[in-house]
């Protein structure tokens, strides 16, 4: 008999965001990763026979045998029990025996009642229960919920009282910090596998064959290491990643792979359980690397002057003396890293850029996993860096559901949206996201269908426009900001303004705005190549502003109201700023 016991963690976002500091969801995000390395080395132990996924907040245990029922259920209470004190989260858990699946049994049939048992188990939750009153009680200084259990020293001498669970995410964010910088320093090692960037859909033409690729490769591992040995920390605050733009704004990314779950059920009635193994492992590990070759190039190409500086007291190991380091931070702070879903801190002005990368080394690293046509979305929200962490998450839940929308609609293609949080509260009114577009990060030829099992209204477009024209290119936007980015910044300030007015597209409006382009010197030979490639943008897509083209076409759409809307975030790293 064979049964495979289903766990999906509840409510996970409130269990990774309990801290309302930000140094600490790093910790939360990768407390749930060791969490699922113990669960499989616990279901060893239990006699498990394999352990076909464990990603992100789902796992998926197989046991076999004549006591593969009670091996499953004694799995289960330990499974409970373990999850509960070492995260603080609750997890629901439902088993399916083979003798439940309908006609004759097969792992794909096996999977599919294990999820069907996991749902019920979900909707019908715990039985109520009076929580315990505990007057008197400290709670923790991290996350207000739970009631002290620790105390922690700083070399300050300051004492910070926390719970076992904040406790324990401080030391695993520590240990994620040198894990991570250390996976950053061994991607360009010349011992280490093929870079996932070469082999990425917009990665560009990758490095060249034979001994010049290995060389390329040495010089840039030399050069990596060099910036590392300065840039030895990941940020604490989100204002220090602030710092790096001109206003104080960071930006938030979120991704998520396109039609997966077809994916994992394709494999699993392909291949099994060994098909959804391998799956699972390729997409566990392709969110950290393209994050990590992502976070690599951008070391690389910025000036280390322009990293985020630290200084902080700690104390010896050896002799408890207090002593004062200082260093560079890394500007990107991984969140959530749970396979596709990825949630991270970068700097605002290379927001884009990062994006395009990061989905290049994805697919790449799919792609070398032998998974191709992988694509996924992206979100973008640009924020002060004193806003909450939380509500930029809820906001870029919105814009990635709007990203994946546009996407099902060409094709499934890999798309970004963005969001920009404005930065007042007016009449008690929270802020609200700015409208911008959405763009195509990447269109590879083999791009997946739309899912087969998307379910009613998953499958239409975005707008009615949508259905019949390309994404506009991000590649495009980023082309037109290079060749406009020696104009001065108060003509594109003026040129932005006149797309507000309420007289858009009279004439006496055509007059102003090709007034306004003349005086900010878009008739020279540099501009006419931009205003060439905003005509091409959007097309007639509906929400794109029609205006006279910039080379003097009239009623040409363009997306020069986007381009403004996002000039200071489209920038590429170790380009300089020629603006006046």
């Amino acid at each position: 008999m064979r049964v495979l016991l289903a766990a999906e963690a509840d409510h996970i976002q409130d269990l990774i965001f309990r801290s309302s500091r930000l140094r600490e969801v790093t910790g939360g995000s990768h407390a749930l990763e060791t969490f699922w390395a113990r669960a499989e080395d616990l279901a060893r132990l239990h006699g498990a026979r394999s352990v076909p996924v464990k990603a992100g907040g789902t796992l998926r245990v197989l046991f076999e045998g004549a006591e593969a029922g009670a091996a499953a259920d004694a799995f289960e209470r330990d499974l409970r029990d373990l999850y509960a004190i070492r995260t603080g989260g609750h997890l629901s858990v439902a088993c399916a025996k083979e003798g439940e699946a309908p006609q004759e049994p097969a792992d794909a049939r096996l999977e599919s009642a294990a999820g069907l048992a996991l749902l019920r188990a979900k909707a019908a939750g715990d039985p109520p229960a009076a929580s315990p009153h505990m007057p008197w009680v400290q709670p923790c200084a991290s996350c207000g919920r739970d009631p002290v259990s620790a105390a922690v020293e700083h070399p300050d001498d300051s004492v910070e009282y926390l719970c076992g669970v904040c406790h324990d995410r401080s030391h695993l964010r520590d240990t994620f910090q040198h894990e991570f910088l250390r996976e950053i320093r061994n991607s360009a090692s010349p011992a280490s596998p093929a870079d996932p960037m070469d082999a990425g859909a917009g990665a560009g033409a990758g490095p060249p064959d034979g001994e010049d690729a290995g060389a390329a490769r040495a010089q840039r591992s030399q050069r990596l290491a060099a910036v590392l040995a300065e840039a030895n920390a990941l940020p604490r605050e989100s204002e220090e990643v602030g710092a790096m733009d001109a206003r104080g704004r960071v930006a938030y990314l979120l991704a998520d792979g396109n039609g997966f779950g077809a994916r994992f059920e394709r494999a699993t009635r392909e291949g099994g359980f060994t098909g959804l193994t391998k799956l699972s492992r390729a997409v566990a590990k392709a969110g950290r690397t393209a994050l990590v070759a992502a976070t690599a190039e951008l070391l690389l190409r910025l000036p280390a002057q322009s990293l985020p500086k630290y200084e902080e007291e700690t104390r010896r190991a050896d002799t408890g003396a207090s002593e004062v380091v200082s260093g560079l931070r890394v500007p990107v702070l991984p969140l959530i890293t749970g396979g596709d879903d990825v949630f991270a801190l970068v700097p605002a002005p290379w927001a884009f850029w990062f994006a395009q990368r990061f989905a290049d080394a994805f697919t790449g690293a799919m792609d070398g996993a032998g998974f191709t046509g992988t694509t996924l979305c992206c979100a973008l929200v640009f924020a002060k860096g004193t806003f909450p962490y939380r509500m930029a998450h809820r906001v870029g839940e919105e814009a990635l559901r709007d990203a994946k929308r546009a996407s099902r609609a060409h094709g499934g293609v890999s798309a970004v949206r963005a969001a920009e949080l404005r930065d007042t509260v007016s009449h008690g009114v929270p802020p609200l996201p700015g409208e911008v577009g959405v763009f195509a990060l990447q269109a590879p030829a083999d791009a997946p269908a739309p899912d087969e099992g998307a379910g009613p209204g998953e499958g239409t477009p975005a707008t009615q426009a949508d259905a019949g024209e390309p994404l506009p290119s991000l590649d495009a936007l980023m082309g037109a900001r290079a060749g406009a980015g020696a104009l001065p910044r108060k003509r594109l300030h003026q040129v932005e303004a006149l797309f507000s007015a309420s007289d858009l597209g009279t004439p006496e409006w055509t007059t102003r705005l090709e007034h306004a382009l003349e005086r900010a010197r878009l008739r020279d030979e540099r501009a006419v190549g931009a205003a060439q490639t905003l005509r091409g943008l959007g097309g007639g897509k509906k929400g794109w502003i029609r205006a006279p083209a910039l080379a003097g076409a009239r009623n040409a759409a363009n997306a020069t109201v986007d381009l403004l809307h996002l000039w200071d975030y489209l920038q590429e790293p170790g380009t300089p700023e020629t603006g006046e």
